[in-house]
């Protein structure tokens, strides 16, 4: 187990599915949590404290500048420092349809929320992180966008704009002890996803690894990104897929 004793991370979209099962791994590595949504973070502040650690939630828009700010001024003020931001929090609901179907207000919505919300966080915590010398940024993306993956351009769009980011920002920040890498993530059926039921099926098939991905698949890879032992790695992006990238591309 890779250790982040006496780290503080904080973990955006943390209330929902797989944002809740990021907070409970770097939990049981050692770190306190700070649940940065705008839903109610009860469920997932229970299972941290499960789990052996702490965690607070702050109320947060990450579409809104001062809303990412207030969280990382809130984070300062409890724990004195940010070590690990994971920047998961994005709109997954309601995204299948036809590119020609999706509204300009639909559109903006999942870039300032799936794009521009990492931006803005990581500009929110980049002073403490700098002051430090220490920082990990970890960037949720998709496998969706090395597939060419049609009904859900606006989601399709801005993952891929993160990869983009990463690897710029992982060249700015490298010389102040912050790495930045993404994770390209796989299909995690659940019922915030419209249609995962139609999808599951067809979706196992095309991985090389033919069963449905579960949390607990995609989390430690987020804990060993967050890690010491992942000081030399930055401006990277590691599929966790079950092979679908591999075997559908």
């Amino acid at each position: 187990m890779f250790s982040l004793e006496d780290r503080v991370a904080i973990v955006t979209g943390g209330s929902g599915y797989l944002g809740r099962s990021h907070a409970v791994h770097l939990a049981r590595a050692g770190a306190k949590l700070v649940i940065a949504d705008i839903k109610d973070a009860s469920e997932t502040i229970a299972a941290v404290e499960a789990a052996g650690s702490e965690a607070v939630w702050v109320e947060t828009d990450v579409a809104d500048f001062d809303s990412a700010k207030a969280m990382a001024a809130k984070t300062v003020d409890l724990y004195g420092r940010i070590d690990i931001l994971v920047n998961n929090a994005a709109i997954v609901s309601g995204i299948q349809k036809p590119w020609t179907m999706i509204s300009p207000d639909e559109w903006r919505t999942n870039l300032d929320v799936d794009l521009a919300g990492m931006f803005l966080s990581a500009r929110a915590v980049h002073p403490t992180m700098v002051a430090q010398g220490y920082g990990r940024i970890i960037n949720i993306s998709s496998g969706t966008i090395m597939l060419g993956q049609p009904m859900m351009l606006q989601y399709v769009s801005a993952k891929g704009g993160v990869l983009a980011f990463t690897r710029s920002l992982a060249t700015e920040v490298g010389a102040e002890g912050i790495t930045v890498n993404a994770l390209l993530v796989g299909f995690f059926p659940h019922a915030a996803i419209e249609g995962a039921d139609q999808l599951t099926e067809m979706i196992v098939g095309m991985q090389a690894i033919h069963r449905v991905g579960q949390p607990e698949d995609l989390s430690p890879a987020i804990v060993f990104l967050a890690s010491e032992e992942a000081r030399w790695i930055t401006g990277q992006a590691l599929a966790v897929d079950g092979g679908l990238v591999r075997a559908g591309g």
